[in-house]
Formats: structure tokens, C-alpha cells, sequence
């Protein structure tokens, strides 16, 4: 069965476990107790990615980025067709990060195809028609990061630069504006963009809006204080908590507070996954969603008030 063959090229190194691992695409390819893995819809997601996948591995030969190889690239692609979620963000462009991480799991081909066209030619165009390139600068520096990764997001990130050229991703060089977001959630997706500005609207009104455009197969990204998920001292200020997982296990970690939110600016870029529970802004309003960044999933739960304090703006992509 040649489309057999062809999904499973895109995401069988030889070493996994399909039923736990295949839980990164969307919609959810497998079950939530992971039962079943139909074949046939294994063949339909994945058949079209590994054709393309295929080309880019027997085309043989270096590419334009004077540091980066095939077979890194080839394997990078896998692995993030496999499992989006682990997508390895290892610098600050936490927002062209974002938008990679919806389009590997919502257009897995068109993913395969952004890095391939990128790591022989340079350049990509986006399913709107927009065309990205890379510098000539840009690809001879050594990447920060997983190679097939980093070809794509330092390439969105420099594009949009107008005086910071992309050394390594950190910095004045990552920051990534909201409108930004917005229009790549265009570009890059197919979606039409939207900006919830908070302190206009209330941030739980925001957050109701995106669960109402993920439930309708739309995409949300929120711009938060980055303490919202990262571990802080027993004692906190805010009523927040939050747990994490990542990796092949699916099991949560250990739900501990959240550091107090001490930014005066927003500075981190998530995306929202979902399962918005209790939106009232109450501090005895029970609260929940979940997000993913840097590679995992986390949970974030506390009281409606206490999560609000986080959240800057809330991006949301329609269909």
C-alpha cells in the first residue's frame, strides 16, 4: 500500500509508539484512551506529508543554510509531524514559535513543504501567497534551536524585522507585535485574525471569545506574563496554579503556584489549547484552560481574578 507507506515515512523513525505518541495533530488523531488507531485515517492525514517529506530527503545534497544539514532537517520535520506538541523552542520567538506550532499539527504538508522549500531555496509561500525569504546573513549563522525548526521561525521573525537582523533569537530581535500574530494567522493558516484588547473588553470575556473560535476550529494565542507558567514559591500572591506535561507519558506533573506576576509588560506569546472552565471574574470563581509552550502542555487553574492578572491580549484566528 503505497500511501501506507508514505504516512508512515513521515513519522516512523523506527523508535515509537504510534498510539502514544500521535496526540499532538488536530483534530485528535487517536482516542483519548488510546484504543485504536484507524489506519485508514493515519493514511488520509499523513500520506501527503510523507510524499513530500520523501522528496526532500532523496533530493540529497546541502542546502542554502551553510549550518544546517539534510538529515537533521528531515529528522526535525519527522518528529515534530509525530508529535507538534513537542515542538523544541529553545530562544525567545515565542510568537512566529505560535503560529509553527498550529500550522504542523492543522497542515502538516504545508509544514513539510515551508521547510523544505526554505532549506534548498530560501524562500516559502504561505497557502495566502505571501512569500517569506530568508537573508543571505540569516543562513550562514548557526541555529538556536532544532534546525527545521529554526528555519522557519527565524525566517517569519527577520522578515518582519525592519532594523533587527536575527542573530540568535533573543532578545529586541525576537519581539513579535500582536498585529503581527494576526497576520499570520492569515498568511500562515487561512484564518482571519482578530485582536482582543483587554483592559477593553475584560480578560474573561476575551478568553469566553477564543474557546467559542477553538470549539469552531479556530486557533487562539494569548499574550501573558510568562510567570502564568512558570513555578514560583508556595506562597503567591495571585490564586494561580499550574501543572505540566510533556513526552511520551501524557502524565501530568505535580500541580504547584504560579509566580507572582511581577512584569510590568507582557512578554510571552502561548497558545490556547482549550477546555475553558469558570470564566467569572470572581475570586471564588473556580478557573481552568490549558495552553502549550516551550514544548509541553500545561493546565492552569486558580480563580478567574487571579489567572486575569497574566493575560495582555487575547489573538484569535477565525475560519
Amino acid at each position: 500500500m503505497p500511501r501506507l507507506r508514505d504516512a508512515m515515512f513521515a513519522i516512523d523513525d523506527g523508535a515509537l509508539s504510534l498510539r502514544r505518541s500521535l496526540t499532538g495533530v488536530w483534530p485528535p488523531l487517536v482516542p483519548a484512551d488510546g484504543t485504536h488507531l484507524s489506519v485508514l485515517e493515519l493514511m488520509a492525514r499523513f500520506a501527503q506529508p510523507g510524499v513530500a517529506l520523501r522528496k526532500l530527503a532523496v533530493r540529497g545534497g546541502a542546502g542554502v543554510w551553510a549550518q544546517i544539514g539534510r538529515s537533521s532537517v528531515v529528522s526535525g520535520v519527522r518528529a515534530a509531524l509525530r508529535d507538534p506538541y513537542a515542538l523544541r523552542q529553545a530562544n525567545d520567538l515565542c510568537g512566529p514559535y505560535a503560529l509553527l506550532f498550529e500550522l504542523c499539527r492543522r497542515h502538516p504538508t504545508a509544514y513539510v513543504r515551508a521547510v523544505s522549500e526554505l532549506f534548498d531555496e530560501g524562500t516559502f509561500t504561505t497557502r495566502g501567497g505571501y512569500r517569506f525569504e530568508a537573508p543571505s546573513d540569516l543562513r550562514q549563522r548557526e541555529p538556536t534551536g532544532e534546525p527545521a525548526e529554526w528555519l522557519v521561525v527565524a525566517t517569519m521573525r527577520d522578515d518582519e524585522n525592519l532594523t533587527e537582523d536575527v542573530d540568535d533569537g533573543w532578545g529586541l530581535e525576537a519581539f513579535t507585535w500582536p498585529t503581527e500574530i494576526s497576520r499570520w494567522f492569515e498568511q500562515l493558516l487561512g484564518l482571519r485574525g482578530e485582536i482582543h484588547k483587554v483592559y477593553a473588553t475584560g480578560e474573561m470575556d476575551a478568553l469566553r471569545a477564543a474557546q467559542h473560535a477553538i470549539d469552531d476550529g479556530g486557533v487562539a494565542v494569548l499574550l501573558v506574563d510568562s510567570d502564568m507558567i512558570t513555578p514560583g514559591p508556595g506562597h503567591t500572591e495571585s490564586d494561580v496554579w499550574l501543572r505540566q506535561r510533556q513526552g511520551l507519558s501524557r502524565s501530568w506533573g505535580e500541580r504547584v503556584h504560579a509566580r507572582d506576576d511581577n512584569d510590568v509588560i507582557p512578554t510571552h506569546y502561548l497558545v490556547m489549547l482549550g477546555h475553558l472552565e469558570g470564566s467569572d471574574e470572581d475570586d471564588r470563581q473556580d478557573f481552568r484552560m490549558r495552553v502549550w509552550s516551550w514544548g509541553a502542555e500545561y493546565e492552569v487553574s486558580g480563580s478567574a481574578e487571579g489567572v486575569s492578572e497574566y493575560v495582555y491580549g487575547v489573538l484569535i484566528g477565525r475560519p
